[in-house]
């Protein structure tokens, strides 16, 4: 066997000389530039924080291909288990290891090196630029370029094949063919791509124990006579024209980055998304394709709903005194608002709430009687919008005793944003909501369910309000369903904190963000700390409780009103 491979002949010769796989053993391929000592998956060894966002878009966009959505169970752990295949490909990687069925996409690999690339591109209203209204895109590009000077390393491994989806054994390889046909894609195809799944709790995630012996082999440009090597980047990876996973993703509307923006608003994908440089060889092309790529970027107009609607000459004199909390991920769990019991949501709810300053010790608190609530483009409020075809593009609630002043922003198609919906809503002693339009005045009461258009945002919003209250209450959504008429429902404390932006520069510093108790890590509603959680109470037709009842279970807990200890 030669020290390096030269030839595709060659390579084929030294894989027939490897003893064949054990009985029950699955052989596939995988293709790096560098050998390392240990195989482990970006995933384990990256920021896993847009791990939830990330498993709630993919999961959406394959429900959006009229793919039926389980919400409990194991087909419910098949699509999560499918999401994450979407992550891996198109996002920052899992726990899994790309390895794949053909010898010739793992050879493209090991031969060509990824490169990183900033572009900033500026997005604003038309006309001079307006530094209080305008924001920057920051996008990271992949190229890959032919490594002509040093040979990359091609890995052979043998596993077991995957017993389902959801056999998360370390070294259990799932073939992506077999993915149910919402979580297929093109490049998934392209490259005959399958996953090694990594438990960090063996040997810290390393799959280092599956390569066969005598490999990896080393391999040099042009590796003449293998097809795929001489394969341009955009063949490998597809353009969103042609793939229509990368197209949804690349599509999706930019959102602020918090994490990148201080003097200026920077803005991004709200889940990381990997895009490429296009390579075919052909630079009329590739300037064609990077075009396209780059008109399928789109920021909402305006950007920064709250701020614009403040600079507006005729803004409502109470906007201004509103708190304004920008969502970096959906409003609440993805939950449907009819397994919500939405009589609970009328109590527990604080005139004030905690708040300290991002990146600060310093705490005091803000108003929750005067919310605005501008939601992230990840929200897609599932059970529907305001009116139909419209977006919902904010929350802004107004309450007064037990009455609620509810106005819906969004927009149809292009148009600028505007009130959608301008309604007061109000609950009796028992939780039972009612509303009248706001412009008829004083006019009828009607009850209020949760079918009514503008339900969805409204329970939504007020949902996530009650959750940032520092006291014991019920929640409102259950955490699981015990058998087909009892719920598990958490009594829980404070679920997250109100941080405020005011030492960031313009547009961003007349709003709040969320953020995980004592730590800086952004707050989804419904993604719950443990410590933030009593006792799990077994309530029997949850969402049909009268409030009174609701309230019964909870008064013999004696919880003092204590706080839970702090991790």
């Amino acid at each position: 066997m030669p020290d390096v491979i030269r030839t595709f002949p060659e390579l084929l010769d030294a894989l027939a000389a490897l003893p064949p796989p054990p009985p029950g053993k699955v052989r596939v391929y995988r293709g790096q530039t560098a050998r390392h000592s240990a195989l482990l998956p970006t995933g384990l060894r990256g920021d896993r924080r847009p791990e939830v966002l990330w498993g709630i878009c993919a999961v959406e966009l394959a429900r959006a291909r009229n793919a039926p959505r389980a919400e409990g169970g194991a087909d419910l752990v098949d699509w999560l288990v499918w999401a994450r295949a979407i992550k891996q490909h198109y996002g920052p990687g899992t726990e899994y290891l790309d390895v794949t069925r053909s010898p010739g996409i793992a050879a493209w690999f090991a031969l060509h090196d990824a490169s990183m690339h900033v572009a900033e591109v500026g997005y604003g209203p038309p006309g001079p630029s307006d530094p209080a209204l305008d924001v920057y895109g920051e996008h990271t590009l992949v190229r890959y370029t032919p490594r002509t000077d040093t040979p990359g390393w091609l890995y052979v491994m043998d596993a077991e094949p995957g017993d389902g989806p959801i056999d998360r054994r370390h070294g259990a390889v799932h073939d992506l063919a077999l993915a149910p046909p919402a979580f297929r894609s093109l490049r998934i195809g392209v490259q005959q791509a399958c996953l090694l799944r990594a438990d960090p709790a063996v040997a810290g995630g390393d799959l280092s124990s599956f390569v066969v012996a005598g490999t990896p082999l080393a391999v040099a440009w042009p590796l003449e006579g293998c097809p795929e090597v001489g394969w341009d980047t955009s063949r490998v990876f597809p353009p969103p024209a042609d793939d229509d996973w990368y197209a949804d993703f690349v599509s999706m509307p930019l959102a602020v980055q918090v994490d990148r923006s201080a003097s200026r608003a920077v803005f991004d994908h709200p889940i990381p998304v990997s895009l490429y440089l296009p390579d075919t060889g052909d630079v009329g092309r590739n300037d064609r394709l990077l075009e396209d790529l780059f008109g399928r970027l789109t920021v909402p107009r305006p950007p920064l709903l709250f701020a614009a609607l403040l600079s507006s000459a005729d803004a409502d004199p109470t906007l201004s005194a509103a708190t304004a909390v920008l969502l970096e991920g959906p409003m609440t769990e993805i939950m449907p608002v009819h397994r919500m019991n939405v009589r609970l949501l009328s109590t527990a709810l604080q005139d004030s709430v905690p708040c300290r300053r991002l990146g600060s010790d310093r705490r005091g608190s803000v108003d929750f009687t005067n919310v605005f609530l501008e939601s992230s483009p990840l929200d897609r409020l599932s059970d529907g919008p305001a009116a139909a075809g419209s977006q919902v593009r904010a929350v802004w609630v107004r309450r007064q005793e037990s009455q609620f002043r509810v106005v819906l922003y969004g927009s149809t198609g292009t148009e600028e944003p505007r009130a959608l919906v301008d309604v007061v809503l109000a609950h009796d002693r028992e939780g039972n909501w009612s509303k009248r339009v706001e412009r008829w005045g004083h006019g009828r009461w009607k009850p209020f369910g949760d079918d009514e258009p503008e339900a969805a945002p409204f329970f939504r919003a007020l949902c996530l309000l009650r959750s940032l209250g520092a006291h014991w209450k019920l929640a409102a959504l259950p955490v699981g369903v015990r058998d087909e008429t009892t719920s598990l429902v958490p009594v829980e404390w404070l679920s997250g904190e109100v941080v405020a932006l005011s030492d960031f520069g313009s547009p961003l510093g007349c709003y709040h963000v969320l953020r995980q108790c004592s730590s800086e890590e952004p707050y989804f509603g419904g993604s719950r700390s443990a410590w933030a959680q009593g006792p799990l109470l077994c309530i029997e037709k949850f969402p049909q409780r009268t409030l009174v009842d609701l309230l019964a279970a909870l008064a013999p807990l004696d919880l003092d009103h204590r706080p839970p200890p702090f991790a």
